[in-house]
């Protein structure tokens, strides 16, 4: 069987299992429909956890549900969204920003700024509009929100600073889902400034958080963009190889920066040759700065990742040997994915395995589902839509470069 038969097979069964199995039960026992907004997780017997509520979540379940729909689950995806939309804006504070943190009763727990829930917010809003909903008026509050961030916490190089300059670390991680927001928004906008956005973070990952010695992306860094390399501020996680990757070929493939494939390919080599455990088919959770292990347990979400670098990589290939390679990747990674699913609770997940291989017992998180959904709209992307044509016109596209 060719890789590209292997990888319609897997998504048969993601999307099964997605249509039958998990969707069903987060859009129902992770609903909170007395208090707003959405549970963070559910018990092995499927009754949700109350406990304090992130802005990031209430984004990543709105992105989820408008996937669900576009995928073509029959659900009630439209309620599911702007049930989300009712409880993201009451994240908005009187100040304009986003509050991270609250209880169920509405009282705030953090008030710093934090980059990661607003990189999260703009994804949720984009989300909402692309299915339709309240799109005047959802992308106002966009540009409103990214416009707040921009003049209060652009840092004087690019991208964003946290705090004071010098009092905090500058941080990959939230810079990456702005990157994902801003591709979103560029999409659906007229709006130049999320092109833009999304060029300056795209420009700073090639030039600042990929270390020039290793080829790896790093987490942390000075308040002049330098890398930390001291421990742990050396952190190198191998689903971040990968996530970036993909985000750099979108941006990349859009702009025509060979650069960037180049780049990312490199990314999604130190991720398979450092950041997989052979033996258990799993990426790890966190290497060392010289690429050794840190941490060596799995947690779910690297897992998908893996999927959509892989995916794109297949879908942008330039020969047919490429292409193959990619796809069975993609096989390896979707049945890794898999693993995790074998949860007692019908449609949850385990979110840890550890070094043996055995799961890791616990509740089930519902802020993964994002990670999951979307790395199958990916495989999705790809398939459904003919992949035959789409590879051809992305091949000869990537091969203009």
């Amino acid at each position: 069987m060719t890789g590209s038969h292997a990888l319609e097979n897997e998504f048969s069964l993601l999307r099964q299992w997605l249509f039958e199995q998990a969707l069903p039960l987060w859009s129902t026992a992770a609903v909170d429909l007395r208090s707003g907004g959405f549970f963070e997780w559910l018990t092995e017997e499927g009754a949700p956890v109350e406990e304090p509520r992130r802005a990031r979540v209430t984004g990543r379940q709105i992105y989820s549900f408008a996937i669900a729909e576009r995928l073509g689950w029959d659900g009630p995806t439209r309620d599911l969204v702007r049930h989300g939309l009712v409880s993201l804006e009451g994240f908005i504070g009187t100040n304009g920003f986003v509050v991270p943190l609250k209880t169920v009763d509405g009282t705030v727990l953090r008030h710093d700024f934090d980059l990661y829930d607003h990189a999260f917010v703009l994804f949720g809003l984009a989300a909402a509009v692309g299915t339709g909903e309240q799109c005047v008026r959802l992308e106002a509050l966009a540009e409103q929100l990214r416009g707040r961030i921009q003049a209060h916490f652009a840092h004087p190089v690019a991208g964003f600073q946290e705090g004071p300059r010098g009092s905090v670390v500058l941080k990959a991680n939230p810079h990456m889902h702005m990157l994902e927001a801003a591709l979103a928004w560029e999409a659906i906008s007229d709006d130049p400034a999320w092109g833009a956005l999304a060029d300056e973070i795209a420009e700073l990952c090639l030039e600042k958080l990929i270390d020039p010695k290793t080829g790896a992306l790093r987490e942390f860094f000075d308040h002049d963009w330098n890398l930390i390399d001291e421990a742990p501020g050396d952190l190198v996680e191998p689903g971040h190889q990968f996530e970036w990757a993909w985000l750099l070929k979108r941006w990349g493939l859009s702009r025509n920066r060979p650069d960037a494939f180049r780049a990312a390919d490199r990314l999604i080599w130190v991720g398979e040759s450092f950041g997989i455990c052979r033996e258990r088919g799993l990426a790890f959770n966190e290497l060392n700065g010289d690429l050794s292990i840190r941490i060596g347990t799995s947690r779910l979400w690297p897992q998908t990742e893996r999927i959509k670098a892989h995916v794109i990589s297949y879908a942008t290939a330039v020969s047919e040997q490429a292409a193959e390679t990619s796809a069975l990747l993609a096989v390896e990674s979707i049945r890794a994915l898999r693993r995790y699913f074998d949860y007692p609770l019908r449609g949850g997940w385990h979110e840890y395995i550890d070094v043996e291989g055995r799961p890791i017992r616990n509740n089930t998180r519902t802020s993964s589902l994002y990670h999951i959904i979307c790395a199958i709209s990916e495989v999705a992307d790809l398939i459904d839509t003919g992949n035959a044509r789409r590879q051809h016109r992305q091949v000869a596209r990537a091969a203009s470069f």
